[in-house]
């Protein structure tokens, strides 16, 4: 009895210890961020930084962010169009950015949720096809695990941020809450 309850014990301060030091490491990486935004001058450089430390903060094998058209730019496109900043995939063994040849692309079923419902966390097995209509890089590799989360400034949303997994339940309730928050931490350098 007395070692089970010591491994409890063990067990409960190496958690408070991972939780802590989980924590830490998070604070030292949004002030990071804070910092290299304050740098940039142009949105692509800011999405560079986002996207950089979406993979150092939650990881990525593939991801995107991509802003709304503007209130002008949907009069002469679409009101559901997105202008592609930063797309990067796994081709190979290297995360490579993937370019686009149009300006303005149509956001995919789960970005446009994101954008009118709030945050997505996606898991499917990789055997399921893909209900997002929006392949890049890799066209071949469907996706396992996917978040997608609404770049706001007040309550307009002005941005989609996107990170996925090629591995089946890769991401959790807490990675999709953190990624949220980087996207509110990030808004005011897209804007």
């Amino acid at each position: 009895l007395i070692m089970v309850q010591s491994r409890a014990v063990v067990h409960a301060i190496v958690h408070d210890y991972t939780e802590r030091k989980l924590a830490e490491d998070r604070s030292a990486a949004f002030s990071e961020l804070g910092q290299k935004l304050s740098e940039v001058t142009k949105p692509v450089q800011a999405a560079e930084v986002i996207v950089e430390m979406a993979d150092r903060l939650i990881g990525w094998d593939a991801c995107f962010l991509d802003l709304l058209a503007t209130d002008i730019e949907q009069k002469i496109f679409s009101d559901n169009q997105v202008l592609p900043l930063v797309h990067y995939d796994i081709i190979g063994r290297d995360k490579l950015l993937v370019p686009f040849a149009t300006k303005y692309v149509e956001p995919g079923t789960y970005s446009y949720r994101a954008i009118t419902e709030g945050p997505q966390l996606v898991l499917r097995k990789k055997s399921e096809s893909s209900e997002s209509g929006f392949r890049f890089g890799d066209e071949g590799r469907i996706s396992a695990s996917l978040m997608f989360v609404p770049i706001r400034t007040s309550a307009k949303a002005i941005g989609i941020l996107s990170i996925q997994s090629y591995r089946e339940n890769a991401y959790a309730q807490q990675d999709l809450e953190t990624l949220c928050y980087l996207a509110e931490h990030c808004s005011g350098a897209l804007e």
